[in-house]
């Protein structure tokens, strides 16, 4: 027989813990289908411990794309004027 150590159920308060994130900050993320939630009773809600990796996943895959993604034309600029004032600091 398995015995379960963790809560596979989380309170709001454990999650945003575990995210470093503000409980309100939970509640607009389950408000905006970012995060799942599961209501157990009229007053309370729980997140799976899966839906909170899933969700961390999620940022990972979403900043990877950005870092694969080439630089825009203003990124560029901004990027010439940084260079541009650091030769001038340096002269």
């Amino acid at each position: 027989m398995t015995v379960i150590t963790e809560s596979l159920l989380l309170r709001v308060n454990e999650v945003a813990n575990l995210l470093g994130i503000s409980r309100s900050a939970v509640y607009r993320l389950i408000g905006s289908n970012q995060i799942q939630a599961v209501q157990v009773n009229e007053r309370s809600v729980r997140i799976a411990r899966s839906e909170v990796a899933r969700y961390v996943e999620s940022l990972l895959t979403l900043n990877d794309s950005r870092e694969a993604s080439p630089p825009t034309e203003a990124d560029l600029i901004e990027g010439d004027r940084e260079l541009e004032f650091e030769l001038r600091r340096r002269q």
